[in-house]
């Protein structure tokens, strides 16, 4: 069972205990507590359960930002590489001119 319906569940119930004409509080009109408490509950469920959503998602995009920036700093490690060795290159073949 996910939060989300673990959640409509609880509402479901929330809603059944208003309804149910047998109970004291519905004859009397008066508040149910508990029935409060489940719909807080549940509400309070589907919260948490969005922010972990929004968590995860940001989670990937920061995986994601990650993996380029890796490629990227490999990328310029070979450019560095690449002018490291064009520079050895050229001071032997200036020594060999001079």
């Amino acid at each position: 069972m996910t939060a989300n319906e673990l959640a409509d569940a609880m509402g479901i119930r929330a809603s059944i205990r208003r309804q149910a004409t047998s109970r004291k509080s519905v004859q009397e009109g008066a508040d149910d507590r508990l029935a409060d408490q489940l719909e807080q509950a549940a509400t309070m469920l589907r919260q948490q359960a969005d922010r972990i959503n929004v968590l995860e998602a940001n989670h990937k995009i920061q995986l994601n930002i990650n993996k380029k920036a890796l490629k990227y700093i490999e990328k310029l490690e070979k450019e560095n590489e690449n002018l490291k060795e064009r520079d050895r290159v050229n001071g032997l073949l200036f020594n060999q001119i001079f």
